[in-house]
């Protein structure tokens, strides 16, 4: 039996079969739906997804962490702003043998920046095709955005798609931007809250309604200059250095405190710290020497507040001697608020409202380098009480209803008589610890056993009584020699007060006599020392707040 030869081929012949195998093979794995591993990890892609379709095109977007050029399912709803996201978009074409040269837009609705673009002109669209979608390069969603642009929860912005063929607008889509920008970051929320805890103490205080207005336009001047800055504009930002003017016990220190923590909340000082000091720190570097005591201490506070407490002692009222200590630190205190080298940091001028405005009264100079001053009003009645139950309640103290309304006529009656020098917060303390306290132990002390409501309830015999500081103006009266109708007009004045003063404690109407006389005599009969006394009897009586008699003609 014979065997055939299989014929030989050359080497052409060979790669030509191959090479019709491999196209036959390429055609049809193009003919049948197969998915990627690109497909299979963004998701199937089928004939279901909802795109926007403008003309014969569908247009998907989508916004994600990816930077990779992928399909795109649907068209996302809407859009919430975030760092670090990607805009991705897809067309879709009715031919995958597309004729048209076509153009996409992406742009923020009303932005003066350049749109952001893709174009596929007729020739190259083979080339960029994939299947029947063509892919925009994705491009950070931040990048629509213009510079200092911001969005309220509230507000209504949207990203404009648009698709044009050969030159012509086909038809647009919006997608609706919802939330807020900026996001506020871990430490700019942090800030936020330290401020809100701040103003939340800043409004529980008493009173103090002129120091909550200002603190309150703080906040908003430094609001506004954030939304400036955003928008390429300068912050102009407020002047820090001011002076709190208030009668003691109204509260300056803790108002300082407060502000400073605010202000370091809102970035306009590096820190809360206080540094405090008085005049007589200044004065210790020998003659000549306040400048570089005064620059020692706005040195050492940079970055912070530096106090001056009892600034009023700055206004010289002895004008004897040619050496003006205080001028001289005024000036300079003057001469640094004007350096540019000390930036960050705040002056704040504290004393009592008769010193400090008479202060700023003689320096002009220094007047115009500070913001308007704030003044700490007298606490009202209202609010003195409200420090008398803060008071008790530290120290577990009751008041009985009949205590309580005593109480509050000694008190009404002390601000109702109250002058230059009023002690506010510090009348409430004398009056609970010098006063009621020891009062209450020494009645207590005369009981055996004190029951528990005893030992707590302060009673009305504990709250002095209205006129109790006893002097020895009317033993001076007393002893002057004749002057016997003035002497009984005075006594039957001082009995219409203590008429008075019982019925407001019963909490009754009440008009207290008329303060003003007419002294009629001959010269040398007395009517000056008269006045002198009568003034001494009516500030001890609390019917004037103080007895000081001031002569003129």
């Amino acid at each position: 039996m014979a065997l055939s030869k299989k014929p030989k081929t050359n080497k052409s012949e060979e790669d030509e079969a191959f090479k019709k195998l491999l196209d036959d093979f390429i055609k049809d794995f193009d003919a049948e739906e197969v998915k990627s591993e690109e497909e299979l990890e963004f998701g199937d892609l089928d004939d279901d997804d909802e795109g926007v379709e403008i003309g014969d095109y569908t247009l998907y977007c989508d916004v994600n962490d990816s930077t990779k050029e992928l399909p795109v399912e649907g068209m996302i709803p809407f859009i919430v702003p975030a760092e670090g996201r990607y805009v991705h978009i897809d067309i879709e074409l009715p031919d995958i043998d597309e004729g048209n040269d076509l153009q996409l837009s992406v742009s923020k609705k009303d932005s003066n920046l350049t749109a952001k673009r893709a174009t596929f002109d007729r020739d190259s669209i083979q080339l960029f095709r994939d299947g029947d979608r063509l892919h925009m390069a994705p491009f950070l969603l931040t990048d629509l955005f213009d510079k200092g642009y911001t969005k309220a929860a509230d507000e209504k912005d949207y990203v404009v798609i648009q698709l044009f063929k050969n030159g012509d607008r086909l038809g647009c889509h919006e997608i609706e931007i919802i939330g807020v920008w900026p996001i506020q970051g871990s430490e700019a929320m942090a800030e936020i809250e330290q401020m809100s805890e701040i103003m939340a103490v800043i409004d529980q205080k008493q009173g103090w309604d002129n120091f909550k207005a200002r603190m309150e336009e703080m906040l908003t001047r430094c609001e506004v200059g954030k939304a400036r800055e955003r928008a390429g504009f300068s912050k102009n930002l407020p002047r820090l250095h001011t002076a709190i003017i208030g009668n003691p016990g109204s509260g300056k220190s803790t108002a300082v405190d407060l502000m400073t923590s605010l202000y370091k909340s809102l970035g306009l000082l590096d820190t809360d710290h206080v540094w405090t000091t008085r005049v007589s720190a200044f004065l210790g570097g020998g003659v000549n020497g306040e400048k570089k005591m005064v620059e020692q201490q706005v040195e050492s506070a940079q970055g912070g507040t530096l106090v001056i407490d009892a600034a009023h002692e700055l206004y010289k009222t002895d004008t004897k001697g040619n050496y003006d200590t205080e001028a001289r630190v005024v000036s300079a205190l003057v001469d640094c608020l004007n350096d540019p080298q000390y930036k960050r940091w705040m002056l704040v001028l504290m004393g009592e409202p008769e010193g400090m405005e008479s202060l700023l009264a003689t320096y002009p100079s220094l007047k115009k380098c500070l913001a308007a001053p704030i003044y700490l009003e007298d606490f009202k009645p209202a609010e003195l009480y409200g420090m008398f139950d803060i008071c008790c309640n530290e120290r577990k103290i009751k008041l009985s209803e009949e205590a309580r309304k005593k109480l509050e006529m000694f008190i009404l009656h002390k601000y109702n008589q109250r002058g230059p020098g009023f002690n506010n917060a510090w009348l409430v303390q004398t009056l609970f610890d010098d006063e009621i306290i020891p009062t209450m132990f020494g009645r207590l002390k005369g009981i055996k056993k004190p029951s528990k409501l005893q030992l707590e309830l302060v009673q009305p015999e504990d709250i002095p009584s209205l006129g109790e500081q006893h002097t020895n103006a009317m033993d001076e009266l007393d002893e002057l020699i004749g002057l016997a109708k003035i002497k009984t007009k005075v006594k039957d004045y001082l009995n219409a007060v203590l008429l008075a003063r019982r019925r407001m404690e019963m909490g009754l109407p009440t008009n207290m006599p008329r303060l003003h006389m007419a002294f009629l005599g001959n010269p040398g009969t007395g009517k000056t020392t008269v006045a002198e006394i009568i003034g001494k009897v009516f500030a001890s009586w609390g019917i004037l707040s103080g007895g000081r008699v001031i002569r003129t003609e």
